[in-house]
């Protein structure tokens, strides 16, 4: 598995609506995935609050100090990706917020 970097990050996401794509190679297996979950918390500040198993799928809670993000992974559909949890108006845009200055761009979102 790769090291995750803000770099890496930063060209990997990719806006999709509300959520946001991390367009990077699933984890092969259970401790590669909570391996990666945790650079990733790493890289972008976050702290990990929660993860639970499916039969085809991982999530993880994570808390920024003022959002909370569930990062999804899914191996049916070979696909990562992160959500607001309670996101209200505008989740979208405070979640792409988040993404840009969690790995110090300070390039807002903008149609």
């Amino acid at each position: 598995m790769q090291q995750l970097t803000p770099e890496a990050l930063r060209l990997a996401y990719r806006r999709e609506g509300d959520v946001v794509r991390v367009q990077l190679p699933l984890p092969h297996t259970p401790a590669s995935t909570l391996r990666w979950v945790s650079q990733f918390a790493s890289v972008t500040g976050a702290t990990i609050q929660s993860e639970e198993w499916g039969a085809d799928r991982f999530q993880s809670t994570l808390f920024t100090g003022e959002l909370q993000i569930l990062i999804n992974i899914e191996w049916l559909c070979d696909a990562i990706w992160l959500e607001l949890i309670a996101g209200g108006d505008n989740a979208g845009d405070k979640l792409w917020n988040w993404c840009q200055k969690s790995l110090g761009a300070a390039e807002p979102y903008s149609n």
